[in-house]
């Protein structure tokens, strides 16, 4: 049985990213949709929207490890 959705206003960040700033589905969407206009579909990637909200690269580390692993 899958996991009940948890709303967003229940939703929360463990923390914040190093601007202080606390990620939201509609920050993020935004952001993407911002680097879909400025830089068309090849210009959005998970690491350039990581880096346009500011969010620690060290986040993304173990999976992209892992996928590199995983790919070798």
């Amino acid at each position: 049985m899958p996991k009940p959705v948890v709303p967003e206003d229940r939703r929360r960040r463990r923390r914040p990213t190093r601007s202080g700033t606390v990620l939201s589905e509609g920050l993020i969407v935004e952001t993407a949709l911002r680097m879909l206009r400025e830089h068309g579909s090849t210009g959005l990637t998970a690491r350039r929207l990581g880096l346009a909200l500011d969010v620690d690269g060290g986040d993304a580390t173990p999976c992209a490890r892992s996928r590199s692993v995983a790919l070798a």
